[in-house]
């Protein structure tokens, strides 16, 4: 509404609307669409709620009738909170959880014994939703860390070592394979970038990459490297043909896949996931398909999975062409950091159902900032 009203009024710059921004808004067109076909609609409207609702929050950032310079209070914004999930996970990392959080926890995975002691999850219900909200900050923050300066850099700087170390706690494999993915892309786009001077961008990247190194590699011997279980558990990242968790995920997915190609247009809005597991409607596939692409295949058909991941794509493209072009250090910042942004959603969605939690509403709210800078003229 408050983007309507905005409308109305009149912006402050006029609105251009960019490739990389219609394709995920014919996604989120078609899902609205398909919600009103689901029976019974409550179903729909639950899995439309739980995945492309939140998914909308960044075209609303996007496309609010702001100002550029409100990209950088938000960026700022977006660090304090960092700083307090980040401190708060270290704290719990330290003392352990209060007993309210504990059962909150214990009612979030009823599956896992009580017998079996759950991973740092400090402010979350899991340590996947903080994992996978750190790791989406995470490259936002390294991009302001490498194109700020005075004060903020030093708080963006705090929220990059928190982030890592929260990451690494979590013992989340996926999150730290998206971490590192999303820190990648976001110096490979800097060194690219024409918003900075030439001169200082390897210095700069040098030295922050050997923060980030120390940081990781110190967080890795106090978490993962303290127990050697764990941490063969996480050397089978490099090999993930010999870990049997991924190994049953795989089968799960090929399981899954004639469900999708059987059916072109898809079940319908709430036959997988979530929506699924608790509703009326049978679920098609296994309820731990743990995979939010084959969730979209089953539920809109092949082709709309392939649309959800092209537009995806599309929306990393047009950012990262628009933010390596742009002489405005910090628009070229945030372009930046929610590339990265945009990667490790790619990595989570991968491997579960991630694009229906929570959380991942932070990461949305962090790409509309990055695309915000660049729908005016």
């Amino acid at each position: 509404l408050g983007v309507l009203l905005g409308f109305l009024r009149g912006r402050e710059r006029p609105l251009w609307l960019w490739p990389g921004l219609l394709a995920p808004t014919l996604y989120l067109g078609l899902t609205a669409f398909e919600m009103l076909l689901a029976e019974p609609v409550s179903t729909g409207f639950e899995s439309f709620r739980l995945s492309a609702w939140t998914m909308s929050a960044f075209l609303l950032v996007a496309l609010a009738p702001w100002g550029r310079s409100r990209g950088a209070a938000l960026a700022r914004a977006a660090l304090l909170v960092g700083a307090a999930v980040g401190t708060y996970a270290v704290y719990r990392w330290l003392t352990g959880p209060a007993p309210e959080e504990e059962q909150l926890a214990r009612q979030a995975l009823p599956g896992v014994p009580h017998s079996t002691p759950l991973r740092l999850y400090g402010s979350f219900p899991t340590a996947q939703q903080l994992a996978s909200w750190t790791a989406t900050l995470l490259p936002v923050a390294f991009a302001l860390l490498l194109a700020w300066r005075g004060r903020w850099r030093l708080l963006a700087a705090f929220v990059v070592g928190l982030c890592v170390f929260a990451v690494l706690a979590t013992e989340v494999r996926t999150g730290a394979v998206a971490g590192g993915a999303a820190v990648a892309t976001t110096l490979l786009l800097y060194q690219l970038s024409s918003a900075f001077p030439g001169g200082t961008r390897v210095g700069t990247a040098l030295a922050a990459v050997a923060a980030v190194a120390v940081i990781g590699g110190g967080g890795f011997a106090l978490t993962v490297g303290s127990s050697d279980e764990r941490a063969e558990r996480f050397s089978r990242i490099l090999t993930p043909g010999e870990d049997a968790t991924y190994s049953t995920r795989v089968q799960r997915w090929e399981d899954a896949w004639p469900k999708i190609t059987d059916e072109p247009l898809g079940h319908g809005l709430g036959t997988s996931g979530a929506t699924a597991a608790k509703g009326p409607v049978q679920p098609v596939a296994a309820a731990g398909l743990d995979s939010s692409y084959l969730k979209i295949g089953i539920e809109q058909g092949p082709i709309v999975m392939v649309l959800f991941i092209a537009a995806l794509i599309a929306l990393l493209v047009g950012l990262a062409v628009r933010a390596i072009a742009t002489p405005d250090p910090t628009a070229a910042a945030l372009g930046i950091g929610a590339c990265g942004t945009v990667v490790a959603l790619l990595v989570f969605f991968y491997t579960g159902f991630y694009v229906e939690h929570l959380q991942t509403l932070s990461a949305w709210l962090l790409i509309g900032i990055g695309a915000a800078q660049f729908t005016g003229l």
